[in-house]
């Protein structure tokens, strides 16, 4: 009798804990909201940091020269507060529609070599180095407009709007994370190739987090896989934040090893290939 109730104890408990996938489901339908609220709050931090003049929360380091601009950190907030409220669609549209608006005149402004007034409309920049006053960098005009352009297929029904949406999310998150590792690696074509801009830090860094959320945000899109049932699928869930993270600390070990003498360019870069070959 007692085995047999424990029996029945251990099968109610058992019933009553979600399978992994349908926890990891749950789990993920909260990234879209907290990464749009970190974006938002981001941009604020840097609009405060224009009505104050405090110059660390402009650039992340003092020894950067490339600021965030006003400009970026509006379109910022707009875009991470679409993202934390995405089911409010006319919101969403609305502030999708701004985000695309401000990109697009940045980008007209930038081919035709005229000026809107909309660089300086909020704060006067002095200006810096690496970009044009109050401007912000041209690909973070393209970013913003791709973001804002997934912000507005969220939740498209046609199988089309679901791949494009997913499509320009992740291109944003290869620009955000490819000027990250700019950053990182001390290459500035990474984030301002030769006659471009450059993408402030925080900027690829909020733009990494914005495009995060926006891929979460269809989870019937690139991301299914991680999140259907099975051994494969949680056995993946475990191992992403590896492949993830091991390419990019190989890379950042090989130009310390080089810059100190520990190895030779050669020995770095088949160890870095090797590193690559084993996270995949």
């Amino acid at each position: 009798l007692i085995v047999r109730e424990m029996r029945r104890v251990l099968r109610e408990r058992e019933s009553a804990v979600p399978p992994p996938a349908e926890t990891f489901r749950a789990d993920m339908r909260h990234v879209p909201v907290a990464t749009g609220m970190a974006v938002a709050v981001a941009g604020l931090l840097v609009l405060a940091a224009w009505t104050f003049d405090i110059t660390a929360l402009k650039k992340v380091f003092p020894w950067l020269t490339a600021t965030m601009k006003a400009n970026t950190a509006l379109c910022f907030v707009l875009a991470g507060a679409a993202l934390a409220l995405h089911n409010l669609r006319k919101f969403r549209v609305a502030c999708a529609s701004v985000v695309c608006a401000v990109a697009a005149i940045s980008l007209v402004e930038y081919i035709w070599g005229v000026d809107f007034g909309i660089d300086q409309l909020l704060f006067h920049d002095q200006g810096d180095t690496q970009t044009i006053p109050g401007r912000m960098a041209q690909f973070t005009a393209i970013g913003f407009l791709l973001a804002g352009l997934s912000l507005l297929l969220t939740d498209a029904k046609a199988r089309g709007s679901l791949w494009t949406q997913q499509a320009a999310s992740l291109v944003v998150e290869i620009s955000g994370l490819t000027a990250l590792l700019g950053y990182l690696y001390g290459v500035r074509q990474f984030y301002g190739p030769g006659g471009f801009s450059s993408m402030p830090l925080n900027t690829s860094l909020a733009f990494s987090a914005l495009a995060a959320g926006l891929l979460f945000a269809r989870p019937d899109g690139l991301l299914r896989a991680l999140m259907a049932e099975g051994s494969g699928a949680h056995f993946a869930r475990r191992l992403l934040p590896a492949v993830l993270a091991l390419p990019i600390i190989a890379g950042w070990l090989q130009i310390i090893g080089e810059s100190k003498g520990w190895f030779d360019p050669y020995l770095g870069t088949g160890l870095f290939v090797l590193t690559m070959i084993l996270s995949f």
